[in-house]
């Protein structure tokens, strides 16, 4: 490599760590090499044992036939009941699902209802306070006693009246009088003496 006269002190720097790798590396083993390998495995098994004959062995492979039979029994019986409860969850739940829908739908059409009907009664007070008012500005003096009685029982302001406040009754007197007081009442002693 040739030498360079005018390198900035940071690429000095640079060349000096790779001179120093570099000398690193040539000094390290030469023992480098790499491997691969390849395996395909097909498998295919397929299994059945049957025993006879007499003595411990044969009453232990029978004993261990017969607790992996039953065994394999029970899980079978264990995932069908575990099915069949699933199945019944799901319909219960399907039929509460239905019953909510229906239900929704019949509060959706009684507030539809009432919202009609108030929409309605807003529309009719509206015309009726319309009325009311070109009656008022026709200045005929006959019908301003009739529009007074209509628009305090409706609780309209036509402008030119004072508002009217609805009739409230006088307050209730108290149950026992103006003057009586409610009886006494007797507490029980405390804890129960």
């Amino acid at each position: 490599m040739r030498k360079v006269k005018n390198l900035a002190p940071v690429d000095q720097l640079w060349l000096a760590e790779y001179e120093e790798k570099k000398k690193a590396r040539e000094g390290a083993s030469k023992n480098y090499g790499r491997s691969a390998s390849q395996r395909t495995v097909k498998f295919e098994m397929q299994e059945a044992a049957a025993a006879e004959g007499e003595g411990n062995a044969a009453v232990a492979a029978a004993s261990a036939a017969l607790v992996a039979k039953e065994e394999g029994r029970r899980l079978d019986y264990l995932a069908t009941t575990g099915h069949e409860s699933m199945k019944q969850a799901c319909e219960e739940w399907r039929s509460m699902c239905k019953e909510l829908r229906v239900r929704q739908r019949n509060f959706d059409e009684v507030h539809i209802q009432l919202l009609t009907a108030w929409r309605d009664h807003f529309i009719a007070r509206t015309h009726a306070e319309t009325a009311l008012v070109q009656q008022q500005e026709s200045g005929d003096p006959a019908n301003q006693m009739l529009l007074m009685v209509i628009a305090k029982h409706l609780g309209i302001d036509l402008g030119g009246l004072p508002p009217q406040q609805p009739q409230q009754r006088p307050p209730r007197p108290p149950p026992f009088g103006p003057q009586q007081q409610r009886p006494p009442q007797r507490r029980p002693p405390p804890n129960g003496a």
